[in-house]
C-alpha cells in the first residue's frame, strides 16, 4: 500500500503496529509515496536487501517471510506518469527474485490501465518471469483496475500445507522449550507421502528460522521410509547389514560352538529381519526377495 509516511513520522508506524507488525519504506521527500505492508505478529520476516537498486519510476518495499512458510512479498507504487524506464527497472527488480520454487506475491498501485498500449509490454514482462495476474475488483472510479496483484508459485499446496506444518512445529518447539527440552533441528526431516495419483509437493518448511527441504527418504526408529512407500532403501540397508553381520559371524565361526552360532544367527534375524517387518506387507515378491 502507499503510505504517505515520511522519515520524520514515527507516530503513524507506531499506531499501525499496535495489532500488526508494520514494515515500510518511507518516501524520502515530497508529498505522497512511501510503501509498506501490515503483517501478522505471528509471522517472521525480514526486509529484502537491495542496496544497489534505486528505481526512479516507482517505489517498492520487499520482505521475505520465513514463518509460517517462505514467501516473498513485494509492494509497489508507481506514480501516474509515462512509462519511461519503468519496464527496465521492473525487469531489474524481478530479476532479484530468481525462480527457485519460493512463492512470490507482487501487488500495488501500478497506475496502468490494462486495456491501453502501455500495458501491452508490461503484462508480457510479468509473464516472462512466470507471474500470473490474480483476479481483483475494480479500484478506480471509472471501473478500471489500477491496483494489481501478481503471483508466482502461490498454488494452494505450496502455501497452505507448508504453512500448517511450520505452525505445528513452531507450537511443538515452544512446548518443548517450556518443558526444558529442545527440538533437534539437525535430525528434523521432511517427507511428503502423497495419495495415489496426487502430485508431489515440492515445498519447504521453516523451523526456528531454519529451512527444511523435502527429501526422498527419511529414517525413523531404524526404518527408512521413502516417498513412494516402496521401502527399497530400507530393504537395501537391511540386506547390507545382514550380509556384513553374517560375514563377521563366519570369520569367528571356528571358535564358536554350534549353540552359540545358532544364537547369533537367531539374534540377527530377530533384530534385523523381524524388526518392523509388518511394514513390508503387501509388497511385491521381487521387492522383498533380497531379504
Amino acid at each position: 500500500m502507499e503510505t504517505w509516511i515520511t522519515p520524520q513520522n514515527n507516530a503513524t508506524p507506531a499506531a499501525l503496529s499496535a495489532a500488526y507488525t508494520f514494515s515500510h519504506t518511507p518516501q524520502p521527500s515530497g508529498r505522497g509515496g512511501g510503501t509498506g505492508i501490515l503483517i501478522s505478529p505471528l509471522w517472521r520476516f525480514g526486509i529484502v536487501p537491495l542496496p544497489h537498486f534505486s528505481p526512479s519510476s516507482f517505489e517498492f518495499h520487499a520482505v521475505t517471510v520465513t514463518v509460517p512458510c517462505k514467501l516473498h512479498i513485494i509492494v509497489l507504487y508507481r506514480p501516474l506518469s509515462p512509462l519511461g524506464s519503468f519496464l527496465d527497472e521492473m525487469d531489474a527488480l524481478l530479476s532479484a527474485f530468481p525462480e527457485d520454487g519460493t512463492p512470490v506475491l507482487l501487488l500495488g498501485d501500478f497506475n496502468l490501465l490494462l486495456d491501453t498500449p502501455q500495458s501491452y509490454a508490461f503484462l508480457p514482462l510479468l509473464q516472462s518471469f512466470d507471474f500470473t495476474m490474480a483476479e481483483s475488483t475494480s479500484t478506480h472510479k471509472a471501473g478500471n483496475q489500477l491496483d494489481l496483484v501478481f503471483t508466482r508459485n502461490c498454488t494452494s499446496p505450496n502455501i497452505t500445507v507448508p504453512a500448517r506444518i511450520s505452525a505445528w512445529l513452531a507450537d511443538i518447539s515452544a512446548w518443548m522449550s517450556t518443558h526444558h527440552l529442545k527440538l533437534n533441528l539437525g535430525k528434523t526431516e521432511l517427507l511428503f507421502l502423497p495419495a495415489k495419483g496426487s502430485p508431489m509437493i515440492d515445498a519447504s518448511i521453516t523451523v526456528e528460522g531454519s529451512i527444511v527441504s523435502p527429501s526422498q527418504s527419511a529414517r525413523s526408529l531404524g526404518v527408512t521410509l521413502d516417498n513412494q512407500l516402496c521401502f527399497s532403501s530400507h530393504i537395501a540397508a537391511i540386506t547390507r547389514t545382514c550380509r556384513f553381520s553374517l560375514h563377521k559371524i563366519r570369520r569367528i565361526r571356528p571358535v564358536l560352538t554350534q549353540e552359540a552360532t545358532q544364537l547369533l544367527v537367531q539374534a540377527l534375524a530377530i533384530s534385523r529381519l523381524d524388526y518392523c517387518n509388518s511394514l513390508l506387507a503387501g509388497l511385491l515378491a521381487c521387492a522383498i526377495k533380497p531379504l
